[in-house]
């Protein structure tokens, strides 16, 4: 007799301020000289964009030499002086509208003859990073907390470069380069960050200790920190996170669910920076039970998922590598919102459907045979809450499940 289990992942979708979407609004100009650069005050968790897509390197071409830190030549620029309103460590994130683009960028501390000194001597950049997006979730590169390289040059590599310790009242000329013509634009997200400490203990559903794996993902699905349980379930975890950004910290273990759990800097009860101690459960499967996959969350309307779900996305492909036997279908699920007509009906039914293939797709492209995966949408016909009161139930609604149809 062939073994059964019922999985949920708990998926919310939402039309999320944190990623640049296709069909945004484009508002925001384009300055393509140094000498027009746009200044954008930094404070915490600014936004910049989506702007329009640089159409060239404007009147000048500023950058010209032939140096290992810098672009080998403008194509599709756009130019910043970043205004810093006070002193933290900054990170940052270019986000493509279109995820194809490839935005290059590089950082200079700012002087007042910055641009004559680019087109004379080649002033060397402190940040740079012109790596390929193939590293990259849809094309987006940035500063980041514990990284440990200044600079990533031309080629596959990390798309990420380290922090930057600033001050009040300094400024800095942020470039950005698209290697591709006719591209999209961008948004630019600033931040600073905050140390922090997270402890816990990791059991199973039994209450016996785990030594689990957990990680820290940050709201751009980019792994920030991990760390290992002992034999007793106990962890600890000091790193840097972003001011007031929703965080993912997920556990995972042999022969067990995947737990995950959001944490924000806004929940810290004191300036210790230190989160109160996290109990974990990871339920041991078996035959008949459910479990919930958190952070799996779409674009508001759309099939797509945003960057902050790939870790779960990628916690679900490693449950199916650690367990060769298990068969899935994926089952999408939407919120009913108001229906007016067939056309309404319809368009909720393939989109179920659609976000159902999404997860299919990703297990596929990581290795997972295509006959361990089958896909069906269900609409709005097994709404969880039939009639949602707020916003958490309907986005309660909006999920996809995995049901385990064979485990020998």
């Amino acid at each position: 007799m062939k073994s059964t289990i019922l999985f949920t992942i708990t998926c919310t979708a939402l039309s999320l301020s944190a990623y640049a979407q296709p069909g945004s609004k484009l508002v925001y100009g384009i300055a393509s000289d140094c000498n027009k650069a746009i200044k954008i005050p930094i404070s915490r968790n600014m936004k910049h964009g989506p702007t329009l897509p640089p159409g060239g390197f404007g009147e000048i071409q500023e950058i010209t030499a032939k140096k290992e830190l810098l672009f080998e030549k403008e194509h599709s620029s756009a130019w910043y002086i970043l205004s810093i309103e006070q002193d933290g460590e900054l990170v940052f994130e270019v986000v493509p509208v279109n995820p194809k683009d490839d935005y290059d960028f590089v950082v200079y501390k700012y002087e007042e003859d910055l641009c004559s000194k680019l087109m004379t001597s080649g002033y060397s950049p402190i940040r740079s990073n012109l790596s390929r997006v193939d590293k990259s979730i849809q094309g987006i590169s940035g500063l980041m907390a514990n990284v440990k390289a200044a600079s990533v040059g031309m080629g596959v590599g990390n798309a990420y470069c380290k922090s930057m310790t600033v001050k009040k009242n300094e400024r800095y000329m942020l470039v950005l380069d698209n290697v591709y013509a006719n591209g999209g634009g961008h948004t630019l997200y600033f931040n600073f960050l905050k140390q922090v400490q997270i402890k816990g203990q990791v059991v199973d559903s039994n209450n016996l200790p785990v030594e689990a794996e957990i990680i820290l993902s940050d709201n751009f699905g980019n792994v920030v920190n991990k760390t290992k349980s002992d034999k007793n379930g106990q962890y600890g975890l000091k790193t840097s996170m972003k001011e007031n950004e929703d965080y993912n910290l997920s556990a995972t273990a042999p022969e067990t669910f995947i737990s995950n759990k959001v944490l924000n800097t806004s929940e810290l009860k004191d300036e210790t920076g230190t989160f109160e101690a996290i109990k974990t459960v990871l339920p041991v499967l078996k035959q008949g039970a459910k479990y919930n996959l958190g952070n799996i969350i779409f674009y508001g309307d759309l099939p797509d998922l945003t960057p902050a779900s790939y870790p779960s996305a990628e916690a679900l492909y490693e449950l199916m590598e650690r367990n060769k036997k298990l068969v899935i279908q994926i089952e999408g699920h939407v919120n009913k919102g108001t229906v007016k007509d067939e056309k309404d009906e319809l368009f909720n039914q393939q989109l179920s459907e659609q976000r159902a293939l999404t997860i299919y797709k990703y297990l596929v492209k990581r290795g997972i045979e295509k006959t361990r995966l089958s896909t069906i949408g269900l609409s709005a016909s097994q709404m969880i809450y039939p009639d949602p009161k707020n916003m958490a139930e309907q986005e309660a609604n909006r999920r996809v499940e995995i049901k385990i149809t064979s485990m020998d």
